[in-house]
């Protein structure tokens, strides 16, 4: 059983945080001692992660178009190099489409170039934080689904157990190919923001911008090419002032707080047929087996 175990996560809009914190909560509930590391702070250090200290690491992501964010290979990339240490990997994605599961190949391969051995790989479904907001109920159901999954994870890792998506080379280079599309797209996003006359310029967007890019030059708050489309600013502002030019469409109407969606007692999360119609009631096992 691993003793000391980090957790490196990147979360844009706190799903993958949620994950992230639930999964170590459970570990240490097992008697583990976990670290959790936000990726965008140990990349603004410049301070290299010490994967020496622990005996297992993991790294988790959100899906930004079939792929891992540009932040997590820019995070490998900084990794001290070792001798098979075992890693894991989770991302989180609002579906469970074939091309997802193309999204680990890349990400294996950096690490392993790095002498990390991954021997878990595993996928969450999340509520929608892009183009279209889930219906509440069913939102919440993946919310406690992810709790009820992270039990699982927690004992298959303790236990050294293997758990690996094979989705065939076919499949993990087309996702590669669209990943390269999305993320090219993305920096277009970032130059396509700007803040509206209800900033107060308080900052936050400058600080918690996970890639520093977004500045405060000339009395205005001005964005650059560097953007992954993580929408931490779009649904962090305290005033609701960033929003797109042109692509307002890829904004959730409301905006977006998995916080709140989770402490919301007027919510059971009980998702039945009646209530998730097609797209939602695909999801029935996913939300019913916790092994999946």
């Amino acid at each position: 059983m691993p003793r000391r175990i980090a957790i490196y996560y990147f979360s844009g809009t706190g799903n993958t945080r949620y994950v992230s914190r639930l999964l170590a909560d459970e570990l240490a509930t097992s008697g583990a001692a976990v670290d959790l590391f936000a990726v965008p702070d140990i990349l603004k250090s410049h301070n290299p992660p010490r994967t020496e200290d622990y005996d297992l690491v993991g790294i988790s992501h959100p899906l930004h178009g079939w792929g891992a964010p540009r932040t997590v290979y820019s995070f490998i990339k900084t990794l001290p190099r070792a001798d098979a240490k075992p890693a894991f990997l989770f991302r989180t994605a609002a579906g469970r489409e074939s091309l997802n599961n193309g999204a680990s190949s890349p990400v294996i391969s950096a690490l392993r170039k790095k002498g990390y051995r991954v021997f878990y790989d595993r996928a969450f479904m999340m509520p929608s934080n892009w183009v279209v907001g889930y219906p509440r109920e069913f939102a919440k159901a993946l919310c406690n689904a992810a709790a009820a999954k992270v039990k699982i994870m927690a004992a298959e890792l303790l236990e050294g157990r293997e758990r690996k998506v094979d989705c065939g080379s076919f499949i993990s280079r087309l996702a590669y190919l669209l990943w390269h599309t999305e993320d090219f797209g993305s920096r277009f996003f970032g130059k396509d923001l700007h803040a509206t006359k209800k900033c107060n310029r308080c900052g936050k967007c400058v600080r918690e911008c996970p890639m520093s890019n977004i500045s405060d030059r000339n009395g205005a708050i001005r964005f650059g090419w560097n953007c992954v489309w993580c929408m931490h600013c779009v649904y962090s502002c305290p005033r609701g002032a960033i929003t797109p030019w042109v692509e307002k469409f890829v904004v959730v109407k409301g905006g977006y707080d998995v916080t709140k969606l989770v402490e919301d007692k007027s919510l059971t999360g009980e998702c039945t047929a009646t209530g998730a119609k097609g797209y939602f009631e695909r999801h029935r096992r996913y939300l019913d087996d916790p092994e999946l």
